[in-house]
C-alpha cells in the first residue's frame, strides 16, 4: 500500500504526508493448509523486508486474520532469539490465526476480480497483479 494517513504516525514525524514512495505487495495463497500470506516491500524492484505466515478467513465476518512468523531482510533470514520475536511481529509457528480476539485483520467491505478494500485501523485498498515480479518467484497478489 503507498498510502498513509494515519494521523499519529503523521504526529510523530513532524509533519503531513500522504504518499509513501515504497512498493508493497501481499500475497495470499489459498491454496496451502494454513493458508499462507507475505507482505514485502520494495526498493525498486528489490524486496527490503519481506514478512510471511499464515491466514484465516472468517467468512461470517468478512474478515482475515493472520501471524507472521518469518522475516527476510534483502532476502536472507536472519536467526531471532525466541524473546526478541515479538519485537519484529513475529509469532510462534503453533500460534494459528483463528477466531480469537485481537491481533492484526482486515475487514473487508468489497472484493471483486481487479480490487480488494478492507478496514482495519484505516482503509487499505489493492490492486489485483497476476505475476509479483520478485526475485522470490511469489505468486499473484495484491
Amino acid at each position: 500500500m503507498v498510502f498513509n494517513r494515519d494521523i499519529k504516525t503523521q504526529k510523530k514525524a513532524g509533519r503531513q504526508f500522504s504518499y509513501i514512495p515504497f512498493k508493497a505487495v501481499q500475497t495470499f495463497d489459498p491454496k496451502t493448509e494454513p493458508c499462507h500470506i507475505t507482505n514485502a516491500v520494495y526498493w525498486d524492484e528489490t524486496p527490503i523486508v519481506q514478512f510471511s505466515g499464515a491466514y484465516k478467513w472468517l467468512p461470517n465476518r468478512s474478515s482475515l486474520k493472520w501471524k507472521f512468523y518469518d522475516v527476510k531482510f534483502f532476502g536472507w533470514s536472519p536467526p531471532i532469539p525466541e524473546g526478541w520475536r515479538s519485537s519484529f511481529g513475529l509469532s510462534d509457528r503453533a500460534e494459528l490465526p483463528g477466531n480469537q480476539i485481537g491481533g492484526p485483520f482486515f475487514n473487508f467491505l468489497a472484493v471483486d476480480d481487479r480490487v480488494a478494500v478492507a478496514r482495519a485501523t484505516g482503509v487499505a485498498i489493492w490492486k489485483k497483479v497476476e505475476k509479483v515480479s520478485t526475485p522470490f518467484d511469489e505468486p499473484a497478489g495484491y
